[in-house]
């Protein structure tokens, strides 16, 4: 389950300045390949993890050029 907002006042790591923190639960069991849809400041951003002893980088950079290409093609349909 997502434990929703953190109450934490995160504002440094180290000596980085922190600009944006989410939290979600951990993608179980292990996938092959897993995507994670985000927006921030109005921008939208996936994340694809995969498991290299299941798929090759190049099956992964695969996956994601097509899935950004669906991506884009829905986002033209929906736009004003």
């Amino acid at each position: 389950t997502n434990p929703g907002p953190v109450r934490v006042p995160l504002e440094r790591c180290g000596p980085h300045r922190v600009l944006d923190f989410i939290n979600f639960p951990q993608l179980s069991p292990p996938a092959r390949l897993g995507v994670i849809y985000t927006t921030f400041r109005g921008s939208l951003r996936l994340l694809i993890l995969h498991d290299e002893g299941l798929m090759t980088h190049e099956e992964a950079a695969r996956f994601a050029d097509e899935l950004w290409a669906e991506v884009m093609e829905l986002s033209a349909t929906l736009a004003p």
